[in-house]
């Protein structure tokens, strides 16, 4: 009797031989412990299909939500249309011209003698009225000098009679194209070398501060020297050439601190002088 609870005892943990357990206990504890396997199985695959059911009705229920709320638009990349748009705003503009008259004027001085320090914006921004209000300047300069320039001259008299308004439409118009397509073309050349910062309008007002040598130098070539006027004109040239390498050179620190581009400089400023010879051909 004593060995029949001990081979029980044993059954609960192991198998027991058929000849060692004649009431059968082993074989019917193992048959409990494989019934209770399945079933634990069972329960397993049973919670496993229902949690996938309550996932799947959950992920269902906020597919439904999620299509009969209203969706908020989806902020699309500007296109060219939208950056043209822009352009053409006030808003654009109106920073440009938010400048008062003792700034314009220290723009002015530094662009007749960009040789000091400091740069022409001095780390603030850009304005639009000091080249707008030169480049207006400089076409009736170049009207009014010009008739004189060719009175002294004795070359086409007929133009020397009076100031024609032709002549201050085909100045304004030549000048406003280059201010517009040279600044287009570095602008062009900064961006594809990476700088997307690069402001277009920036760089319109340093070719336009540019242009404030040229009335100064209109004054001056009516002393009637050939070399006199030769000399003015080459400065004029060399200044207004070094301001635009200068303020191109500190743009070029600004937007591509780690890349020096030196063809955009040499660019702009044999564009410039090149549109100062065609100037001084066409006008003086």
């Amino acid at each position: 009797m004593d060995n029949s609870n001990a081979n029980v005892g044993t059954n609960l943990q192991t198998d027991v031989p058929q000849e060692n357990d004649p009431f059968g206990l082993g074989a019917n504890l193992s048959a409990q412990k494989e019934e209770q396997e399945i079933e634990n199985e069972d329960l397993d695959i049973d919670t496993f299909f229902k949690e996938n059911l309550e996932t799947v009705k959950l992920n269902q229920n906020n597919d439904l939500e999620n299509a009969t709320k209203p969706q908020p638009e989806a902020e699309a990349a500007p296109s060219t249309l939208s950056k043209v748009s822009r352009f053409m705003s006030v808003e654009y503009f109106k920073n440009a011209f938010n400048i008062n008259t003792d700034d314009v004027l220290e723009r002015i001085k530094y662009s007749l003698f960009p040789f000091r320090a400091g740069g022409l914006f001095k780390n603030r921004e850009y304005d639009l009225y000091g080249p707008l209000w030169i480049l207006l300047t400089a076409v009736f300069t170049t009207s009014i000098f010009g008739t004189a320039f060719f009175s002294t001259e004795k070359i086409a008299k007929e133009k020397a009679t009076s100031i024609s308004l032709h002549q201050i439409g085909k100045s304004f118009i030549l000048s406003l194209i280059y201010l517009l397509i040279c600044p287009l073309v570095v602008y062009y050349h900064y961006t594809k070398e990476g700088a997307r910062s690069a402001q277009y309008l920036e760089i319109v007002s340093i070719y336009g501060y540019s242009f404030a040598i040229l009335p100064v130098i209109e004054v001056l070539i009516l002393i009637p020297l050939g070399w006199f006027r030769l000399c003015f004109l080459a400065a004029g040239a060399f200044i207004s050439g070094f301001l635009i390498r200068r303020e191109l050179f500190d743009l070029n620190k600004k937007y591509l601190p780690r890349k020096e581009i030196t063809y955009i400089r040499n660019y702009g400023v044999i564009a410039h002088v090149i549109w100062l010879l065609l100037f001084k051909l066409l006008f003086l």
